[in-house]
């Protein structure tokens, strides 16, 4: 069973005795790797193994270390003894301070399935097979991040970038511009541009004839005149093997 410490630590969780999980804090609204976690780790880090014939030290969310954190580690990640292996885990390498990224060997994961996600979200989560489907390619093949999705958050968003669609359709050049300006004020931009990708697989796909591959099936009836217009010749290129094409693209294993 997992257990949650009493050191200073705090959010370690044992799984074996030489193997050490670090988490960050919540604080102040945002999640942080504290400098009395790291110092507790240098100990740990330092120390003999129990029972295996190494420790293993491994801080998830290693962009949340905070700068004194990250200090405090350096010494430990330099010069490691033997009988530790530290491993940072991170989705933004770019968010570690530059002392701490040039003492690590990067390995790079690849992204899960989309299948393998969806498949997870219905049968662990229980949830709906079609939101399931549409987290899953949202989700850059990141299990987590199709977990954190707001679905709330997110249909309005959706909606919103459709609407951007049918305006731009009727639209000229200088007015499209104007419109894409205005996504740099979205709230999560990353988002913004993943979903409106997908809005525009579902146009390859229904110029492709194939409107059962549609990810948004609920917006296939305004997708659709958008799909046979000029503006999606435009984007698609006029082409449609190249539609059948970026439908493939971005389908991803569907």
């Amino acid at each position: 069973a997992l257990e949650d410490t009493k050191e200073a630590a705090g959010l370690n969780l044992r799984l074996h005795p030489d193997l050490i999980v670090v988490e960050p804090w919540p604080s102040g609204g945002k999640r942080t790797i504290k400098v009395e976690q790291a110092r507790d780790l240098n100990e740990q880090i330092g120390g003999l193994p129990f029972e295996a014939r190494a420790r293993v030290v491994v801080i998830d969310e290693a962009e949340a270390l905070g700068e004194q954190a990250a200090n405090a580690l350096l010494k430990s990640l330099e010069e490691p003894p033997a009988t530790s292996h530290v491993v940072l885990v991170t989705s933004a390498p770019q968010a570690l301070l530059p002392t701490i990224r040039s003492r690590c060997q990067v390995l790079r994961f690849e992204r899960l399935p989309l299948a393998l996600i969806e498949h997870h979200l219905v049968e662990k989560c229980e949830v709906a097979p079609d939101e399931a489907r549409l987290r899953a390619l949202l989700s850059d093949g990141s299990l987590a991040e199709a977990l954190r999705l707001d679905s709330e958050a997110y249909q309005g968003l959706r909606d919103a970038l459709v609407g951007l669609l049918e305006q731009a359709a009727s639209e000229g050049a200088a007015e499209r511009l104007e419109r894409a300006d205005d996504l740099k004020d979205a709230p999560d931009l990353a988002l913004a541009l993943t979903t409106l990708r997908s809005l525009l697989r579902d146009l390859a796909v229904l110029r492709a004839g194939a409107p059962e591959r549609v990810l948004h099936a609920d917006l296939a009836a305004r997708l659709e005149p958008l799909s046979r217009g000029e503006f999606a010749f435009g984007v698609l290129g006029g082409n449609a093997l190249l539609a059948t094409a970026l439908a493939r693209e971005f389908a991803l294993g569907f």
